[in-house]
Parts: structure tokens; C-alpha cells; sequence
């Protein structure tokens, strides 16, 4: 089974990305935020497991926002495994309210919160399993496999200034004030029109949907591994 075909199962897997970042809106936004903003991602989606994906579109978008000059550094003259392994050691208390003071990696292992009532658990390891069938040990190597103009691409992207999200509604009220700038802000039409800002579930439900229908439209089939170049790939 390719990752698309599960990709079309939206509501199983748009649970799981709500289980993977603990039903947190505004990892779901940032991880939406940067795939939006680095659609060359998509190009490198193949290589890179499911938590590799989310993990870099949010924190790397959350960088740009801060203009974290370490970020920017190695995004202009560092190749990607670099960038990659920046984002690895991110401390998420530093850039989202409320998480905890731990890397993506360490969070996205701890226990999810309980009675949350997403898919069953075996449906949602083999889920799990499937769209993580690699190893952290041999990433650089999957990243050195990526075209030289897709890194370029990737590279440029995050060079570019964050964007600020907001709701139709917002986007009319500040053209009614003449104060819309295109270039800065950018409106999410599939966020419904009236939905209240302390619907934390409300909105994590909307997010994880787009975030499902944008990795929808990847590349079909994983890369083709080597297994003597990459001893550490898991079985699934």
C-alpha cells in the first residue's frame, strides 16, 4: 500500500496527525502554515517519514516567524541533512506556549493524552508504521539522494518572510479598512466563516483536514532505497 492510498482515507489519518501532536492547534497551524510555504517539500516527502514532514513544515515555518538568525544561517549556505538536524534539537517551549521542554522527537514519543477518542489503536500503528517506515540512523543518506535544484528550491522557500493566517471574516473586515496586504497575509477559506477562536478541537479538526488534503497531492510511491545503503530501514 502507497502512502497516497492512505492518504485518501482522510479521516483515519487526519486523527492521527491529531494524535501525533497531541491536539495542539497551534502545532497543527505551523505545520500547515509550512507546508503551504514550502511547497518544495512535497518533492522531498518520498525520502523523509510522515513525522519528519510535520515536524520540519512547523517548526522551520515557527523559525521563520521569529526570524531566528541560526535558522536563516544554515538555510542559505547548509545543506538540508543540517537544516534538518536543527530542527531536530529545537527546544518547543521556546516557540509554542504551553509545550513542553523537549524536541519534537521526545514529545511526539510520549504517552498521548488519554480518552482521546481517535482511531483504534492497531489501525493506528499500522497507519503509524507505514508513513514512518525509516530509520533517524540513515536520513542523511535518504537527504544526499535529493536533487541538488530541489534543495536549491527548499532552500529559497524558507529564505522568504512568514506569512500571517487569518479567517475570511478577518480578511473582509481588514479590507474594509484598507489594511488587506496580499504580500503579508493570506486568508484560510476552509476555516468555517464564524468559528470561535477557544474551539481548541474545532479548530485542530479543521487543520489536521488541510493538512491531510495538501500531503494528498504528494508524490505517489516512497523512494527507492538501496537496503545495502540503508541497513536501518524498518520492516514493516
Amino acid at each position: 500500500m502507497t502512502r497516497r492510498s492512505l492518504n485518501r482515507k482522510k479521516a483515519p489519518l487526519s486523527r492521527l496527525l491529531i494524535d501525533i501532536t497531541h491536539q495542539n492547534k497551534d502545532f497543527l497551524a505551523a505545520t500547515h502554515h509550512g507546508l503551504m510555504e514550502t511547497p518544495s517539500l512535497q518533492q522531498i516527502y518520498p525520502y523523509i517519514n510522515l513525522t519528519d514532514l510535520i515536524g520540519f513544515a512547523a517548526l522551520s515555518w515557527k523559525l521563520r516567524e521569529k526570524k531566528d538568525t541560526g535558522f536563516l544561517h544554515k538555510a542559505k549556505f547548509r545543506a538540508l541533512y543540517e537544516l534538518f538536524q536543527y530542527i531536530s534539537q529545537v527546544n518547543l517551549s521556546d516557540n509554542f506556549k504551553g509545550l513542553p521542554k523537549s524536541t519534537f522527537y521526545q514529545w511526539i514519543k510520549t504517552p498521548l493524552k488519554r480518552g482521546y477518542r481517535g482511531i483504534h489503536d492497531k489501525e493506528k500503528q499500522r497507519l503509524y508504521a507505514i508513513l514512518n517506515p525509516n530509520s533517524r540512523k540513515d536520513l542523511k543518506l535518504r537527504l544526499d539522494l535529493i536533487e541538488e535544484e530541489t534543495s536549491v528550491q527548499l532552500r529559497g522557500e524558507l529564505l522568504n518572510p512568514s506569512k500571517e493566517y487569518i479567517t475570511q471574516g478577518q480578511k473582509e473586515w481588514l479590507q474594509s479598512k484598507q489594511q488587506y496586504d496580499p504580500t503579508k497575509q493570506t486568508s484560510m477559506m476552509f476555516i468555517p466563516r464564524f468559528m470561535k477562536r477557544r474551539d481548541s478541537q474545532k479548530w485542530c479538526e479543521e487543520y489536521a483536514e488541510e493538512i491531510v488534503r495538501i500531503i494528498s497531492s504528494f508524490p505517489e510511491k516512497l523512494a527507492s532505497y538501496q537496503p545495502d545503503l540503508f541497513p536501518f530501514r524498518k520492516n514493516i
